[in-house]
């Protein structure tokens, strides 16, 4: 059986990183937008039969997952654990073995092409393209052929760095409370901030960079909705 509504998400960027807002922020107004359209509730949680769909596993299987760790963003949302890989169904629907490119894809259904190819708005816009082609054409997107992440080595470690530093930090504050003198809170402190530069130096290792611009902007509009 079908799903309702595919939302369509590319994650490269629309805009220069210059002109970009951090990840964090725009993921933020992404939340509030699937809200306002009823797509979710305030706890992130689906209210409706709807499921996003890529053109290959690698947007949501690994980019976002190295995006929430350069961002130092702990929580990875049920909703992006589970999509539509497009050249999957591509392939089945049209007896290819070879998966194709997206460029390829819209070769093959004679479809033009529209803005610039890897911008994330251009991109989202002809992948709904061949989508809708490919459901006149009797093609079938089911939850039952999406694609369900798995915990990666990268992000395995991410999160256990992140529940140590997280149970040392709570260890040292509670320890604070018993001590009121200025000597204990400034070597506490200090102790707090030691821990926060090593943990950068462990994030650099464990992620492909540790700025906050490197996949995403600020606009909405990365994501379409169809």
């Amino acid at each position: 059986m079908s799903v309702k509504y595919l939302v369509v998400i590319d994650f490269e960027a629309t805009k220069t990183i210059d002109e970009s807002e951090n990840f964090d922020v725009v993921l933020q107004k992404f939340y509030s937008w699937l809200e306002s359209i009823s797509f979710i509730n305030s706890s992130k949680e689906k209210t409706q039969d709807w499921i996003f769909l890529t053109v290959s596993d690698n947007d949501l299987k690994i980019l976002i997952t190295s995006q929430l760790i350069c961002s130092q963003i702990t929580q990875r949302e049920e909703i992006f654990n589970q999509w539509i890989d497009l050249q999957k169904i591509f392939c089945w629907h049209y007896g290819y073995e070879k998966r194709k490119r997206l460029m390829h894809m819209l070769e093959y259904l004679e479809i033009r092409s529209e803005g610039s190819l890897h911008s994330g708005l251009d991109d989202s816009k002809n992948t709904a393209k061949i989508v809708v082609k490919m459901i006149l054409d009797g093609a079938i997107f089911s939850k039952d052929d999406s694609t369900d992440w798995k915990p990666t080595k990268q992000w395995k470690k991410w999160d256990l760095l992140n529940k140590k530093l997280q149970k040392e930090q709570e260890e040292l504050l509670k320890e604070k409370k018993n001590h009121n003198n200025e000597k204990f809170f400034w070597d506490t402190s200090k102790t707090i901030y030691q821990q926060n530069s090593d943990f950068q130096k462990h994030l650099s290792k464990i992620g492909k960079s540790t700025t906050q611009k490197d996949y995403f902007d600020d606009s909405d509009d990365d994501m379409f909705f169809i």
